[in-house]
């Protein structure tokens, strides 16, 4: 059951050592449901995304690998610039808001929105290749809440539909088989 967003590895260290393995998501409110066959038994790492208090809460969650694996930095505030430099491969937003990402440090260059799933629900938006990012995959320096660019790209699952697990929860989830 999961209440939040959580990732499942394959492999040890959200498959930092082998960024091909699979790795299954869900988010939700006390979301039950059953791993897809192929994933049965095979999770060896584990990590939640977004504030810890709060899963509706917004934040920007920078992952260096696609498929949100390996290393992550991760914001609730605007940041002026990033520790880890144009390492953008995947990225998660939570919360109701978009973010604007910006090619250089201190909002400068090209800028684009991500956005949730979805605004009014405050599902986390999920972007998890370079592909999903566009134009500044792996180029970008810095982050703000709210869109003040004209390019908006939204995630694979943006207004994603959200399904009654086996409690009385919803939410939602997704397989990515080895890459």
């Amino acid at each position: 059951c999961f209440t939040g967003t959580w990732f499942l590895y394959a492999e040890e260290t959200y498959n930092g050592y082998n960024v091909g393995s699979s790795n299954y998501w869900a988010y939700g409110d006390n979301y039950c449901e059953d791993v897809p066959a192929p994933f049965d038994n095979k999770a060896s790492s584990v990590r939640y995304t977004g504030a810890p208090d709060d899963w509706k809460y917004n934040t920007i969650n920078i992952y260096f690998n696609d498929y949100f694996i390996g290393d992550e930095e991760f914001t609730y505030n605007d940041a002026t610039q990033f520790n880890y430099d144009n390492m953008a491969a995947s990225i998660v937003v939570t919360g109701c808001q978009p973010w604007t990402v910006y090619q250089y440090n201190n909002y400068q260059g090209r800028g684009m929105c991500l956005f949730p799933s979805d605004t009014s629900k405050c599902t986390p938006g999920l972007y998890p290749t370079r592909s999903s990012l566009g134009s500044l995959a792996g180029d970008v320096s810095s982050a703000r809440k709210g869109c003040y660019a004209k390019e908006k790209v939204y995630p694979v699952n943006h207004m994603a539909e959200l399904k009654k697990g086996k409690s009385e929860g919803i939410g939602a989830s997704g397989f990515f088989t080895s890459h």
